[in-house]
């Protein structure tokens, strides 16, 4: 376990490396972009009136083409594309909500110095009740 990057506010609110996340976002684009291009490919392969495959050859592929696939790809392709949409959406409410927390642990940090000065003045009080003034006259 990493160490606490919030000290005073005594936990992590919100654990997470905006570093790995954006990492991530960026490899599943990778794989969104492939099965894209894989699938549109495949689209004009299938399509006879495309100058992609023509002849024999590209008869015989579409002949024997399981449909299966074509749309096993495009439910990877929604997939991916949502997973990406996700990702970015937590990415981005990682990094305001850990600016949040920056500006809380700053906060906290004030409020226990504040807290410590408090008890610092108490203490002094505590030991000097008559506030050094016995013995003077008004």
């Amino acid at each position: 376990m990493s160490e606490n990057p919030y000290p005073n506010l005594g936990f992590n609110p919100v654990p997470g490396s905006v570093t790995e996340v954006a990492a991530l976002q960026g490899q599943i684009s990778k794989a969104y972009g492939a099965v894209e291009e894989t699938n549109s490919l495949l689209t004009r392969l299938r399509d006879s009136n495309d100058d992609v495959w023509k002849g024999q050859a590209g008869d015989a592929f579409r002949a024997d083409f399981d449909a299966t696939l074509a749309q096993d790809l495009g439910y990877a392709q929604s997939s991916l594309e949502r997973a990406v949409a996700l990702i970015q959406e937590w990415h981005t409410g990682l990094v305001a909500f850990q600016e949040t927390a920056k500006g809380l642990e700053i906060e906290a940090t004030e409020a226990r110095s504040q807290h410590t000065q408090a008890v610092t003045a108490l203490q002094r009080a505590q030991s000097n009740p008559d506030l050094s003034l016995a013995s003077m006259s008004f």
